[in-house]
């Protein structure tokens, strides 16, 4: 039931920890790599928004590019951030500048599954790049089709037992949740779950995973959602949950205008609605993995 995200800064950690202990709290704290369930994206121009995290060669969320100089991601992508993160849109390298915060994100506690530990409510953060890049940007749709398909994309593992891949992946999933239902599946995370600012999705063997955080739930061609949190990946009683971007829709455009209006004066500020918050959990890969993540992302 926890953040999707993927931190590799506990590397010294991981060598002095036994391997067959950090897969059983990998796997029980979600915190497998990526995609699951998908197939290689053969066209590499086919998501030419999407960007990559990272601070120093750690890999940790995904974002999306809204405007030339702004990125979309999850607000709890924020606790792995520091002054060196930096953002890769194909093979553009960004730094960032500042940061905007939903102002109603937080980090609640919840007991799913047995397990207690803090759910993301209205995951939205807007990262301002310190240059425009060349990529084209994501279309945000302000509505979802409740009854048509949807794509997650990320790099990932052909099933959850799987080893991580290093090129880009792409799923098909159902939207489980309905606009004002919860009578389905996703009515097991309780009151973790909101309907007027989250969705549900996933398929049998499909879903987003950790390190997937921040990325885009696309519905042809259109961002609706956020990767957010889930319990697991790819368990059928607990789908992906994603921040409805049509909820936050009107926030984004009015925080896209504050942003172009103050143009090279906002650089260099930070700008939050909220305080950092920092989380319990721990955020550990296989040690395999760990250090694979590590070597490949090196710029």
């Amino acid at each position: 039931m926890f953040p999707r995200t993927s931190t590799f800064s506990l590397i010294m950690l991981l060598l002095s920890t036994s391997t067959s202990a950090l897969q059983t709290k990998a796997r029980d704290f979600n915190e497998r790599e990526l995609i699951v369930g998908g197939t290689k994206v053969t066209d590499t121009s086919k998501y030419p928004y999407l960007a990559e995290l990272h601070t120093g060669i750690v890999h940790f969320c995904y974002a999306t590019l809204v405007a030339p100089n702004v990125l979309l991601t999850a607000a709890h992508c924020m606790d792995d951030m520091t002054d060196e993160t930096f953002a890769k849109i194909g093979s553009e390298k960004f730094y960032i500048q500042s940061k905007v915060v939903h102002p109603n994100f937080k980090l609640k506690a919840h007991m799913v599954g047995g397990k207690n530990g803090p759910i993301p409510e209205y995951d939205y953060m807007l990262l301002v790049l310190d240059r425009n890049s060349t990529a084209p940007i994501v279309v945000l749709e302000d509505g979802i089709d409740w009854n048509d398909k949807a794509t997650i994309i990320g790099k990932g593992i052909h099933s959850f037992d799987g080893n991580p891949v290093f090129s880009l992946h792409e799923a098909e999933i159902d939207i489980i949740s309905k606009a004002d239902d919860i009578k389905s599946t996703c009515s097991s995370y309780g009151g973790a779950f909101h309907t007027n600012h989250m969705i549900c999705a996933a398929s049998p063997g499909k879903d987003s995973c950790s390190g997937d955080s921040g990325g885009p739930l696309l519905q042809n061609g259109k961002q609706i959602g956020v990767v957010s949190y889930g319990f697991g990946c790819a368990k059928f009683e607990y789908p992906g949950v994603y921040a409805r971007v049509s909820y936050a829709h009107s926030w984004i455009t009015s925080e896209l205008k504050a942003i172009k209006d103050a143009g090279k004066s906002f650089y260099g500020e930070y700008v939050s609605s909220v305080p950092r918050q920092n989380t319990w959990l721990p955020r550990l890969c296989t040690l395999v993995a760990c250090l694979s993540f590590a070597f490949q992302s090196v710029i």
